[in-house]
């Protein structure tokens, strides 16, 4: 082991603490510093910084026979890049919400403070499946933006969005909103029934889940534990169209399945292509990381630890406890 490694005693380490120092915006630090002081302190753990860019097979290097349990402290990233780590395996992800979003946090009922999350999940023996899905060499946790979201988060600074958060992204947002130039991309996938389904838009929002960069929920029919994605397509050629569809996603009581031109897909499997030169922007988890075309397929699962409490929201056979 490295000295970067540290447990807590000389007994076995049964859980390991991936942390990412840069998580968050910079008014979070002490909230960061507090919870990992707390893990710190727990019997069998050990705490590890992340590897930028490499944190799923960090992840992988890790692991023994003796880990039960993987914390990931972080934004949605880093928990995504545990859990892709994590696919295939018996052992749990723990998720601690010290990150600009947390929406993987919110889906599983954590609390969104981190010591209240920490508490709750070192308690709690009850676990949810999490499906991944591969998307090239990279692994869908979350969901998967391509258009005009995805080309925010090309765009805007890592600097910027580290020290103002979640608000780094409204005047880019701006912006690029007035210099969008709509290209079309095809959506070609498998429908719940085994119907092939077709649909064409100038943005596509891919989930996961039923969150989408916050705690609101705006995917009426998505389920992490579920063998199924659900697709946003915007079909409209309008920045006005375009801007009522954002602000109907982030406002409190906004709904943007009822604007025209907002089409809903349900899909085990689909493909996303573009003429446009060179592919169109995409995010996988909110990291800036591909282009279309893309090809999007199930893959393994993760076991995620949620409060004892939550497993009365999760009304399916995904939430066990062991």
């Amino acid at each position: 082991m490295t000295n970067t490694l540290r447990s807590s005693s000389a007994g076995a380490i049964t859980r390991i603490v991936l942390h990412n120092p840069s998580a968050g915006s910079s008014w979070r630090w002490r909230r960061r510093q507090h919870v990992l002081d707390a893990l710190r302190a727990l019997p069998g753990t050990m705490l590890v910084p992340t590897r930028e860019g490499a944190v799923a097979a960090q992840t992988r290097e890790l692991l023994t026979a003796e880990t039960k349990s993987v914390f990931a402290c972080g934004g949605d990233g880093t928990v995504s890049d545990v859990a892709s780590g994590l696919a295939g395996t018996d052992i749990t992800l723990g998720i601690i919400p010290i990150g600009t979003t947390n929406t993987l946090a919110s889906e599983f009922g954590i609390p969104a403070h981190p010591i209240c999350a920490m508490h709750a999940l070192v308690a709690s023996s009850t676990t949810r499946q999490l499906r991944t899905w591969t998307v090239g060499q990279h692994r869908l946790v979350l969901g998967v933006g391509v258009g005009w979201d995805a080309r925010l988060m090309w765009r805007t600074p890592m600097a910027i969005k580290r020290r103002l958060g979640y608000f780094a992204f409204t005047p880019m947002g701006f912006a690029l909103a007035a210099t969008y130039e709509f290209p079309e991309i095809a959506v070609d996938g498998i429908g719940i029934d085994g119907e092939h389904i077709s649909a064409v838009g100038t943005s596509v929002l891919v989930s996961n889940c039923k969150r989408w960069a916050g705690p609101r929920a705006v995917f009426p029919n998505s389920d992490p534990a579920r063998d199924l994605l659900e697709v946003f397509v915007l079909e409209r050629h309008s920045r006005m169209h375009l801007a009522a569809f954002w602000l109907n996603m982030m406002l409190p009581g906004g709904k943007p399945l009822a604007l025209n031109g907002v089409r809903a897909l349900q899909l085990r499997r689909l493909t996303l292509t573009s003429a446009a030169p060179g592919g169109v922007e995409a995010h996988i988890n909110g990291d800036p990381v591909a282009r279309t075309p893309l090809v999007i397929e199930p893959s393994e699962a993760v076991r995620v630890i949620v409060p004892a409490h939550s497993s009365d929201q999760f009304a399916d056979s995904s939430t066990r406890t062991v």
